[in-house]
């Protein structure tokens, strides 16, 4: 991993060694560690960030992206298995769940919904997502995907899904999900 960045800064300060006119400064881990989790350009004493140069800490749209899928495929994999615990582990509690199906809205609390999925019956089912669309702003995130349901591995509806996400205690959430369904798919 690369761990210096490109500033406008003195250059006899400790730490900075200059090439050209570029100036790479070895940060101390706090400092690594703040400007990681930003990701973000940071002005820091007597130094301006300019830009980044190569990877710093795990600051990449890809990982991100990654890490806020997680929680669904554990909540389809809870729905794969009719787990009520395992669907609803990676919700906040008091999430909502708002289904529109043939023009009828349906809503269902995390607590309410996960029980009616695990005691529905004994079909394999199988929700998959693709092409999601993720929209990252800190601790918020929004996921909007199109969407496959399988039952016993044929495909017996589609839709949209979109996922409101909070990150707490470092650890992503679903917040609320609003999906519709229809059984006309391509």
């Amino acid at each position: 991993m690369i761990q210096w960045i490109v500033l406008i800064a003195p250059k006899t300060r400790k730490g900075v060694r200059s090439h050209g006119s570029k100036t790479r400064v070895a940060l101390s881990q706090k400092h690594h560690d703040a400007i990681a989790s930003l990701c973000v350009a940071v002005l820091l004493p007597d130094w301006l960030l300019v830009i980044g140069v190569g990877p710093l800490g795990d600051c990449s749209p890809a990982k991100d992206e990654a890490d806020v899928l997680v929680p669904q495929r554990a909540m389809f994999d809870g729905m794969a298995h009719r787990d009520a615990s395992a669907i609803k582990a990676p919700w906040l509690p008091g999430g909502v769940l708002v289904v529109v199906q043939s023009g009828v809205l349906s809503q269902f609390t995390v607590e309410f919904s996960p029980n009616r999925v695990a005691t529905s019956g004994t079909t394999h089912i199988e929700e998959r997502i693709h092409d999601p669309e993720v929209r990252i702003d800190h601790d918020l995130v929004f996921v909007w995907a199109p969407f496959n349901f399988f039952t016993d591995g044929k495909l017996d509806h589609c839709g949209r899904d979109l996922f409101r996400l909070n990150q707490k205690n470092g650890k992503w959430q679903i917040v609320a999900l609003a999906a519709t369904t229809r059984t006309e798919c391509s």
